[in-house]
């Protein structure tokens, strides 16, 4: 099974942001479960239990954690696609369709992910299982993104003869894996 984490960090009505980042983090399964591991022995070495978000990041005190989690994923077998998105180009662009900052960023939730994914997929053998992990939000839940993400995957593997097959989660994951707990 391959597994999809997907989360954004600043929202584009945000006050006082300049850019809004979406990212994704690929892998296979096994990979997954080694990269908690070494998550939950690293916590357990810092008797930290605290999740590890980088807007947060503002002092020295955790370097050495954020260190350590960055090149221990970044050494490992995964893919990372990030898009980031200029506000000011947002805004003129909600002037010319005629729409609303929260309508484009419905519309973005979908498309941005989508391509994302895409990327992360190209590769896959066919037969392959894709599990998509998406962050908490309610935003996402309010406009369905992580249905309309499987239907738009698996139309895309189907229609690019990939033959992978998207499933929902099962396990219930809802968190990235670098702010795993």
């Amino acid at each position: 099974m391959y597994i999809i984490y997907f989360d954004e960090s600043n929202k584009l009505d945000q006050p006082g942001i300049n850019y809004s980042y979406y990212g994704t983090l690929g892998m296979e399964e096994n990979m997954a479960k080694e990269i908690r591991k070494y998550l939950t022995d690293l916590n357990h070495t810092f008797n930290s239990s605290s999740e590890m978000h980088f807007v947060n990041y503002t002092q020295d005190t955790n370097f050495e954690k954020y260190f350590k989690v960055l090149n221990f994923i970044l050494s490992q077998s995964i893919q990372l696609n990030i898009f980031i998105v200029n506000k000011l180009e947002a805004e003129q662009l909600t002037s010319e369709m005629v729409v609303s900052m929260e309508q484009l960023r419905e519309l973005f939730y979908v498309k941005i992910p989508e391509q994302l994914f895409y990327g992360m997929t190209r590769d896959l053998l066919q037969g392959n299982f894709v599990k998509i992990v998406i962050d908490e939000n309610s935003e996402y839940d309010k406009i369905g993104l992580e249905s309309k993400i499987i239907e738009q995957m698996n139309a895309h593997s189907a229609y690019q003869k990939k033959a992978y097959k998207v499933v929902k989660d099962r396990q219930n994951i809802r968190k990235m894996i670098c702010c795993y707990k």
